[in-house]
C-alpha cells in the first residue's frame, strides 16, 4: 500500500501546553480539529508514550498555541524531539500563563484552551475530545501548515507523530534525535557543529 498518499492530507502545527505540577510543559501536535460549532468540542491526536499525554490525563486541561510560519524552528525542535521529563521545555522562549495553562506569546496565530471530555485509545495514539473554554487572538496572520514546515522550513517528523514514516536514506549522516539528514561527512564538520533542526551535537549523527 502506498502510504505516501497520506501526505496529501492537510495538517497544521500546534504547541500543546500542559502543566507538570508547577512547571509548564508541552509538545508539538499536528492533528487538531473542531468537531462541533455550538459550545465547540475539539479533537486532538497525541502519542500515548508522550510525557505530555500523561500530564494531560492528570490535569484534564491543556492549551493549543497555533504556530505561525515565523515560528522559531528551535521551538519546534525543543517541543517535538525532547521529553519534558528531561528538559525545561519553555526555558528560553517567551510564554505566559493563560487560564492555568502555558502558552507561547511570540509568533502565534491564536490560542485555544480546552478541558478534556473523553479519551479514546487508538493503538499507538489517543484521540482526545475536549471542550473549548477560552480563546485568545495571536499576533500573526499566517498559520504554519505541515506542508510548509517540511517543504520550506525543511523540518522533520517526530517518531511519535501520527504522520511519521521512516525515510530510506543511503550515504548520508542522520541525526539520531530528529532524523535530519546531513549530506556532508560529519567528521569534516567543526566540533561546534549543531543539527540545524534540533540542535544536537555531531556525536548524535550516524552514517546510513
Amino acid at each position: 500500500m502506498d502510504l505516501s498518499v497520506l501526505y496529501n492530507i492537510s495538517y497544521g502545527m500546534y504547541l500543546l501546553g500542559v502543566m507538570d505540577g508547577n512547571k509548564p510543559s508541552g509538545c508539538i501536535v499536528n492533528s487538531v480539529m473542531q468537531i462541533t460549532s455550538k459550545d465547540p468540542i475539539m479533537a486532538i491526536s497525541i502519542n500515548q508514550q508522550n510525557y505530555s499525554f500523561s500530564l494531560l490525563k492528570k490535569t484534564r486541561r491543556f492549551s493549543i498555541s497555533i504556530l505561525s510560519e515565523d515560528t522559531d524552528p528551535k521551538l519546534i525542535s525543543r517541543f517535538g524531539f525532547y521529553s519534558g521529563k528531561e528538559v525545561d521545555k519553555f526555558s528560553g522562549f517567551d510564554y505566559e500563563m493563560f487560564e492555568e495553562t502555558p502558552i507561547i506569546t511570540k509568533d502565534a496565530c491564536g490560542v485555544l484552551v480546552c478541558e478534556v471530555l473523553s479519551i479514546k485509545e487508538a493503538e499507538t495514539h489517543a484521540v482526545v475530545l475536549a471542550r473549548l473554554i477560552k480563546t485568545k487572538k495571536g499576533n500573526h496572520p499566517r498559520p504554519l501548515t505541515y506542508s510548509y514546515y517540511h517543504q520550506v522550513m525543511k523540518g522533520k517528523t517526530s517518531q511519535y507523530a501520527p504522520t511519521f514514516q521512516e525515510e530510506k536514506t543511503t550515504g548520508k549522516y542522520v541525526c539520531d534525535i530528529c532524523g535530519y539528514q546531513h549530506d556532508r561527512d560529519i567528521e569534516l564538520e567543526d566540533d561546534t557543529f549543531r543539527c540545524p533542526v534540533c540542535g544536537a551535537t555531531k556525536d548524535h549523527f550516524y552514517k546510513k
